[in-house]
C-alpha cells in the first residue's frame, strides 16, 4: 500500500506544474530587457536627438508599458497557455482544432525566427565588444561560440531552473549597473543636455524612440512563459515593474552620457557606455580598472537575454512537433542556426544595420500582433479566466 502510495505522489509530483512567483516574473522580463543596448543605447539614442535623446527613452518606455499592458490582457484570457496554444485557439475550432494548428503555424514560425535572430544578433554583440576591449587577440568565432554554449546548456533544463537563474543573476546585473551609472554623474556637465526640450528637434527624437524601443524588447517571452503564470493581482504588477526596472537604468546611462560627453563625442562612440565607465572613478579609488567590474556584470546580462530568447525559440519549435520535453536534435539544429546567423554581419557597421531591421521586426511582434491576437479574441469571446464559482474575473468584477 505505501508502495502505490508513493508511486501516485511520484506521478503527481512529476506532472504538477511549477507556478512563476511574481519576483521571479520581474526578474525574467528585466533580466530579458537588461542586454547588449546596454553599450550602445547612448550612440543611437542621440543620434538624430542629440542631448534631447533622453526624451526618445521616456516615450519607448511608456509605449512599452502600454504594450505591456495589452499583452497582459491576451494572456489572462489563456491561463496555462503558450503562444502556440493560444494562436491554435485563436484560428481554429473546437470541432477541427487541426485548422487552428495549421493556420497558425506561419505566426509560431515568425516568432521563431525572430527570436533565434535576436539570440544571434546579441552573441555576435558581445563578441564584438569582448574581442574590442578585453580578448584583442581571441578569434571572435570562439568568444560567440562560448556564449552559445552556454544558452545550449540552458536549453536542456526545465522552466523552474531558468526562472531561478533570472532571479538569482538580476540583482547581481541591477544593483552594480545602477552604482556605476549613478558613480558616472561625477563627470557630469550640465549644460550638454540643455535645451532640455526644442519642437525642432521633434522628429528626431520620434525617430530615436523606435530606436530606443529595441532595447526594450524582450518581455515577448511572456507567451512562452504564460503556461507557467498563475495571473493573480500581483501578476501584471511585477510585469510593468520588469519594463519599468531596465527603462530607468537606460534613463540613467543616457542622461549620463550625455552629461559626460555631449551627443557630438557620443556618436562617434562604438561603446560609449564602455568609455563612459572608464572615465568613472569610485571614491577611494578602491577599483582602478572600473571597466572590468562592469564588463563581468554586462557578461551576465547578455547570457540572461541571449538565453532567455534561445530558450523560447527551442522551446516554440518543440511545441509545435507536439513535444512536451525539448529534444537535442532542436537545441542542435538551433545551436548552428543561431550560429549561423550570428556570423553573418561582415563588420561592426553591418551589424549596426542589422540591428534597425530588428526594432522594425521587433515592433510588429512585440505591439502589433499581440494586439490583434487580443482584438480576435475579444471578437471571438475567448476567455478562459476561471474561479472556484465557475464565473469569469469579469463577471466577478462587475
Amino acid at each position: 500500500m505505501s508502495n502505490v502510495t508513493q508511486k501516485k505522489s511520484t506521478k503527481n509530483k512529476e506532472t504538477s506544474k511549477y507556478n512563476i512567483t511574481s519576483y521571479q516574473m520581474t526578474a525574467i522580463i528585466a533580466s530579458t530587457i537588461i542586454g547588449v543596448s546596454v553599450l550602445t543605447l547612448p550612440r543611437s539614442s542621440t543620434e538624430k536627438a542629440h542631448q534631447m535623446g533622453w526624451i526618445s527613452i521616456l516615450f519607448a518606455l511608456l509605449i512599452s508599458l502600454l504594450g505591456m499592458l495589452v499583452m497582459n490582457k491576451l494572456l489572462v484570457r489563456f491561463p496555462g497557455k503558450t503562444l502556440v496554444d493560444i494562436l491554435a485557439e485563436l484560428l481554429g475550432s473546437r470541432k477541427k482544432p487541426w485548422v487552428g494548428r495549421v493556420l497558425s503555424m506561419p505566426f509560431s514560425l515568425i516568432y521563431f525566427a525572430y527570436w533565434a535572430w535576436l539570440t544571434g544578433m546579441v552573441l555576435r554583440t558581445f563578441g564584438e565588444v569582448v574581442v574590442t576591449a578585453v580578448l584583442v587577440n581571441t578569434p571572435l568565432e570562439v568568444i560567440v561560440l562560448t556564449m552559445l554554449l552556454l544558452c545550449f546548456s540552458l536549453s536542456y533544463y526545465d522552466v523552474e531552473v531558468v526562472s531561478r537563474v533570472n532571479e538569482t543573476l538580476l540583482l547581481l546585473i541591477v544593483i552594480p549597473v545602477i552604482a556605476l551609472a549613478v558613480s558616472a554623474y561625477q563627470t557630469a556637465h550640465l549644460d550638454f543636455i540643455l535645451p532640455l526640450f526644442s519642437l525642432r528637434h521633434m522628429s528626431g527624437i520620434l525617430h530615436s524612440t523606435v530606436t530606443a524601443m529595441t532595447s526594450l524588447f524582450g518581455f515577448e517571452v511572456l507567451m512562452m512563459f504564460n503556461s507557467h503564470l498563475s495571473h493573480d493581482r500581483h501578476m501584471l504588477r511585477a510585469q510593468l515593474i520588469g519594463v519599468l526596472l531596465p527603462g530607468m537604468i537606460y534613463l540613467l546611462i543616457v542622461i549620463a552620457g550625455i552629461m559626460a560627453f555631449g551627443y557630438e563625442e557620443l556618436s562617434r562612440q562604438a561603446w560609449p557606455t564602455l568609455e563612459l565607465v572608464k572615465t568613472t572613478q569610485v571614491p577611494g579609488l578602491v577599483l582602478e580598472r572600473l571597466e572590468a567590474v562592469f564588463l563581468g556584470v554586462w557578461v551576465a546580462a547578455v547570457f540572461t537575454t541571449a538565453g532567455n530568447w534561445f530558450y523560447c525559440a527551442n522551446w516554440i519549435m518543440n511545441a509545435l512537433i507536439s513535444r512536451k520535453k525539448r529534444t537535442w536534435w532542436s537545441s542542435v539544429l538551433l545551436f548552428g542556426t543561431v550560429y549561423l546567423i550570428a556570423m553573418t554581419p561582415r563588420n561592426v557597421e553591418d551589424l549596426f544595420h542589422y540591428w534597425e531591421w530588428i526594432g522594425y521586426a521587433g515592433f510588429a511582434t512585440t505591439f502589433l500582433l499581440p494586439l490583434l491576437f487580443l482584438i480576435f479574441a475579444m471578437i471571438r469571446r475567448l476567455d478562459h479566466r476561471q474561479q472556484e464559482g465557475g464565473e469569469t474575473d469579469a463577471q466577478a468584477a462587475s
